[in-house]
């Protein structure tokens, strides 16, 4: 069928086939695999499941002669009276006076609209008079040719070329998962009769292109694991313990079975490409931290990236804690960083003498380059965009990718079930910590939201309160974030002090607010996310 043109068959036209062309209709396999838009639903409903202002469609025999009133001009109503089901009911419908000839005494029609409250008159958006109409009609959209005569080609199509229709999907799945044959599949979708053949064919389409993108996905993993194309990197195990050792608190369960899954990944020869979940606070960035410092003793350089100069900042500060007992290099890349200290940094980065660099959106530009990249870690992966990670990822060779989240976005879960990414999750919190608890408030529960805040203050605890990005602009942000702030300093005026901080404020304007907000001199912290 793929190499069957339209262009063959003698009762498609030349016409049609240069309409079906601008479609991206070529062959026989392209018309039948292009599938409809939309249905529209012309199954006639029983008067005992009529329900009122809803779309539906009904049929009687017209009971008088048509009127139409003029409303307004281009805006005109004709009305009449329909039997249905020995009830009569007053039809309205607009702008169609030019058939007020064919509605008369005895005139069977078909209506689609909806019912008023009282169930005795109907307002109609279409009226049909073929007694024996299609129920369901299916809509391709295909400029230039009419979606019954698109209908009546793929009936001669498939008429032609049904039977040579392959299943791919072993019987023993069809039978397990209740699914029809893929020749049933694409005649219900193209040519369906009621809304349960389209139901059974979207089921089984459905599955089938989940089906190759899993086996697409299972063979690349494959592929991976068994014909690696990585670099292994052969860390010295003695120096990882020492530096467990000498961190002031024990790891998890869970933080040592992620961090035995990662570094099994980077001692092999294909590349990491990795989840790390786990729920804020869970120490995501302390096994972060000895993964690159397990990349360090192999010889090779990392980098993590984060979103934010705050979270940067943050990662900056923790990292040289961590490492103040070693002769790990660590140094910061953000917009704050200018200068001589830029230099140095860049400079570090090219001659290997910085070991682990922690940035911002600056290490995807091209004048940031490494001498031997093994290990990049991206914190709050969400938050940056496809590109952006393949664009520091491409700064090594056959890399190794690690990707930390409390919460993962839809694609990256999906992706992660469906076996192209490996995941790690961290479950437990390190020592006494409480869990997390997460509620959804609505606006009508501003009131008691109040009422939680002042007592948590009562007990000279600090809020965050966190302006989601409702779209990519700063300065929408910017503009949610400061009416929230304004409103927050509104309600504690008088109780504590409110901050505010958002990407438009300078480092040092930022680092001031962090600052204050750390020695407790703010008890409200507005942010963006």
């Amino acid at each position: 069928m793929k190499n069957t043109l339209l262009s063959e068959l003698e009762y498609i036209t030349p016409k049609q086939v240069s309409y079906f062309k601008k479609c991206n209709i070529i062959t026989v396999e392209d018309l039948l695999l292009n599938f409809p838009t939309k249905f529209d639903d012309y199954t006639i409903t029983a008067f005992k499941d009529i329900a009122p202002g809803v779309n539906l469609t009904v049929a009687g025999v017209v009971q008088s002669k048509a009127t139409v009133t003029s409303v307004k001009t281009k805006l005109s109503v004709m009305n009449f009276y329909v039997d249905i089901e020995n009830r009569k009911i007053r039809v309205s419908i607009f702008n169609r006076h030019f058939l007020k000839s064919r509605i008369y005494y005895g005139v069977y029609v078909r209506l689609t609209g909806k019912f008023s409250d009282n169930l005795k008159s109907f307002t109609a958006s279409e009226i049909h008079f073929e007694e024996l109409g299609n129920d369901i009609n299916p809509v391709f959209n295909v400029k230039g040719i009419s979606d019954a005569k698109v209908l009546d080609i793929k009936e001669k199509v498939f008429e032609d070329f049904g039977d040579k229709i392959a299943d791919i999907v072993p019987e023993e799945m069809t039978k397990k998962y209740d699914l029809i044959p893929y020749r049933e599949g694409l005649r219900y979708i193209n040519i369906p009769e009621n809304s349960d053949e389209i139901n059974l064919a979207i089921k089984r389409i459905k599955f089938e292109e989940l089906f190759l993108y899993q086996l697409k996905i299972k063979y690349m993993f494959y592929m991976r694991k068994h014909f690696p194309q990585g670099v292994s990197i052969n860390y010295d195990q003695n120096k990882v313990n020492a530096f467990i050792k000498s961190l002031p608190f024990e790891l998890t369960v869970d933080q040592k079975r992620a961090l035995d899954e990662i570094l099994g990944d980077m001692r092999a020869e294909y590349k990491m490409n990795r989840l790390l979940q786990g729920e804020v606070g869970s120490g995501k960035t302390v096994v972060a931290a000895i993964c690159l410092y397990a990349a360090i003793t192999a010889g090779f350089q990392g980098a993590i990236m984060v979103p934010t100069e705050v979270l940067a900042q943050q990662h900056y500060k923790t990292f040289l804690d961590l490492f103040k007992n070693t002769d790990v290099r660590i140094d910061m890349l953000s917009s704050s960083v200018a200068g001589k200290d830029k230099k140095d940094t860049l400079n570090g980065l090219a001659d290997k003498q910085v070991d682990i660099v922690i940035g911002t959106h600056s290490l995807f530009q091209k004048d940031v380059e490494f001498d031997r990249l093994g290990l990049v870690v991206t914190d709050e992966e969400h938050r940056f965009g496809v590109k952006q990670r393949v664009s520091i990822i491409g700064k090594g060779h056959l890399i190794d990718h690690l990707k930390m989240s409390a919460t993962p976005i839809p694609r990256t879960l999906a992706i992660s079930i469906l076996g192209e990414t490996d995941i790690s999750i961290i479950k437990t919190l390190p020592g006494k910590k409480k869990p997390v608890i997460t509620k959804y408030m609505t606006s009508k529960d501003l009131p008691q939201v109040i009422l939680h805040m002042k007592e948590e203050l009562a007990r000279n605890r600090q809020i965050y309160c966190i302006a989601p990005m409702i779209e990519e602009s700063e300065v929408m942000d910017l503009r949610n974030v400061t009416e929230i702030y304004e409103k927050v300093s509104g309600y504690f005026k008088g109780i504590c002090e409110v901050g505010l901080i958002h990407s438009r404020l300078k480092p040092q304007e930022k680092e001031e607010v962090m600052s204050l907000f750390t020695a407790n001199k703010i008890q409200i912290l507005v942010s963006t996310s």
